[in-house]
């Protein structure tokens, strides 16, 4: 189903209801109240997105966007809240959690990284970003996080790393009325030349042509699901879904590799583009978030792995498992 990416939907109102039981054989009215649970419901639809405990502390859509322009200050501390703009949103179709991206209005905040393709005197613009993640069901915690991402195309990945240290749970002696954040600022100042180095060493490490779409799959940790593999019986939606993946993905690293280059940048840029722009596929199942943290994992780990000199990016493909999937989620939660 399409997902919510427009944040105006996900500024409805929310308000607690207590929740009642009705004992077996018992009588209407006869309702007893569960008083250690509360059901958090849409105002606007009167869904109920999520049941929490009583002392869950319920932070709105707009009030975590608010605390996330504070966090933007905090985090690049010559900028002002309401130079902070959102730009980019992923929910699913229920809201009962999403994440809400924010970038700065201007270019003051931007890194170049000279491009390997036919023009290596134009620079390719990056800009870091804020996500905010936020929920109504208890299952994931008001968190924070910092990214960059390509400014001709809004393809972005989240920083490796633990740069911003708020992440709590919502219960009330977690999250008071106002938010203190602690940064590491020396990694928020060292992370644009982070980026360039990794970015410049992966643009050094060349491979043949063909290696490209498993290597993008292998960034993503996109493998083939049991029930995509072909069989006697007959052509399934899975089988269907798995070749149009595949030649997706190998299209969108041609696309980047006849500009930059057969290497793991352009895998890189496939990558991200999948990431920030996911299809619907039946074996895609992973969301926005947990793709683009891949990614940024993905970047720092290959790049520490590819300087080996017995590194073989044969063997490295044919791997089943990979190192940094272990930190992301295994899969798309479609509530």
């Amino acid at each position: 189903m399409p997902r919510i990416t427009n944040v105006e939907e996900l500024f409805f109102p929310v308000e607690t209801q207590p929740i009642f039981t009705r004992p077996a054989g018992s009588h209407l009215g006869m309702e007893i109240p569960i008083s250690n649970r509360m059901a958090i419901l849409n105002g606007r639809t009167n869904e109920v997105l999520g049941v929490v405990s009583k002392d869950y502390r319920l932070v709105t859509n707009r009030e975590a966007c608010d605390y996330a322009r504070k966090c933007a200050q905090a985090v690049f501390e010559d900028t002002t809240e309401d130079e902070w703009e959102i730009f980019a949103v992923d929910a699913p179709p229920s809201a009962t959690y999403c994440h809400v991206d924010l970038r700065h209005r201007t270019g003051k905040l931007d890194f170049g990284y000279v491009m390997v393709g036919t023009r290596e005197d134009v620079p390719d613009n990056y800009g870091p970003y804020i996500r905010v993640t936020n929920s109504y069901n208890a299952q994931r915690a008001l968190r924070f996080t910092i990214g960059c991402y390509r400014k001709v195309c809004a393809n972005g990945m989240t920083a490796p790393g633990d740069i911003i240290s708020f992440s709590f749970a919502h219960t009330r002696d977690k999250i008071q009325s106002d938010i203190t954040f602690v940064v590491d600022h020396d990694r928020v100042r060292k992370m644009q030349q982070e980026f360039k180095a990794a970015f410049d060493g992966l643009r050094r490490y060349e491979f043949a042509r063909k290696h490209g779409r498993k290597l993008v799959q292998t960034i993503l940790a996109i493998r083939r699901p049991r029930n995509a593999i072909e069989e006697e019986s007959n052509f399934n939606a899975f089988q269907s879904d798995w070749f149009r993946l595949e030649g997706y993905i190998d299209s969108l690293y041609g696309k980047y590799a006849d500009r930059l280059g057969d290497n793991a940048y352009s895998a890189l840029q496939a990558a991200t583009e999948l990431a920030s722009h996911p299809l619907e596929n039946l074996c895609l199942r992973k969301d926005k978030n947990t793709l683009q943290r891949l990614a940024g994992e993905w970047m720092v780990d290959f790049q520490r792995q590819c300087a080996e000199q017995a590194f073989d990016l044969s063997e490295y493909l044919g791997r089943s498992t990979h190192t940094h999937e272990t930190l992301a989620t295994s899969g798309r939660v479609l509530a």
